[in-house]
């Protein structure tokens, strides 16, 4: 009983250290110890032995000026470490550059990771005066935000709105779907079409729209390993015009998808011979 006592409690304090490092990660200016604490309903006692030891580990230091705790480059080094060693980005980059150099807007990429997807790299293009901060929006919500509407699109759909409701429903701005009714449409919408649009949806003054990346595995099942996204202010581009881009934003994707990095078993056409769609 001792054991596992003690297994239980190293298991609680390696995801406290998680959670704490996620915490800290989502700010601008770092937590405190009290901040912590009230956060994760936790004794300043466990917050401050865990900080040290993550501090001791190099993943965390603490700010002087203002008390509080931030994280170190070793925490961001390990994530491009993982994605160099698949090769991700060195393969993807250029094609996502040509859509935004096309575009002249931010487009971003974000892979999918059991049931949540990640942001791992952006850009935009370099002839817009006005640009959107690549880091504007750092969490995919999933009912609101186009990566997450075109993710949720390739799963089954009651499942895809088992997921909305286990993350919650949000409402960012005046125009976010609010109501399962009206999610389970758009995502039958986005489904059929094969893109996603969020028109302000999670951000005042952004549009924008997102494509899945889909790759066949070696047990010939289709799956959804990434999606591409393009995001623009709603003051230089439309609605009408945002789905204009849809085509483009697509042909990106069909390229990701042949060259992923994956077990991917890639049956149909090569995309990057084919004429359709094509980048310059």
């Amino acid at each position: 009983m001792v054991q596992n006592k003690k297994n239980s409690d190293g298991v609680t304090s390696v995801r406290r250290s998680l959670e704490i490092i996620e915490l800290i990660a989502d700010t601008d200016s770092g937590m405190t110890v009290s901040q912590l604490s009230e956060t994760l309903g936790v004794n300043k006692g466990i917050v401050f032995r865990i900080l040290r030891t993550l501090e001791g580990c190099g993943y965390v230091f603490k700010d002087n000026v203002i008390h509080a705790y931030r994280l170190t480059y070793k925490v961001s080094n390990i994530g491009m470490r993982q994605l160099s060693n698949v090769r991700l980005l060195d393969q993807c980059t250029s094609v996502l550059q040509s859509l935004a150099d096309t575009t002249g807007e931010l487009v971003r990429l974000a892979v999918v990771e059991g049931n949540s997807i990640t942001w791992v790299y952006s850009t935009f293009g370099q002839t817009r005066a006005l640009q959107i901060n690549p880091n504007y929006s750092l969490e995919i919500s999933l009912h609101a935000h186009a990566a997450g509407k075109a993710w949720l699109s390739t799963q089954p759909l009651e499942e895809a709105i088992a997921l909305v409701q286990q993350a919650g429903i949000k409402i960012f701005t005046d125009f976010t779907l609010a109501s399962i009714q009206a999610i389970r449409k758009d995502l039958m919408l986005t489904g059929e079409r094969g893109y996603s649009i969020s028109d302000q949806e999670h951000d005042y003054g952004v549009t924008s729209i997102g494509t899945p990346i889909m790759t066949l595995t070696k047990s010939g099942n289709t799956i959804c390993v990434g999606i591409v996204s393009l995001a623009a202010p709603t003051s230089r581009m439309s609605r009408e015009a945002l789905e204009g881009c849809a085509p483009l934003v697509k042909s990106v994707a069909e390229k990701l998808a042949w060259i992923w990095p994956s077990e991917a078993i890639h049956t149909h056409a090569d995309p990057l011979s084919s004429a359709s769609g094509q980048l310059p």
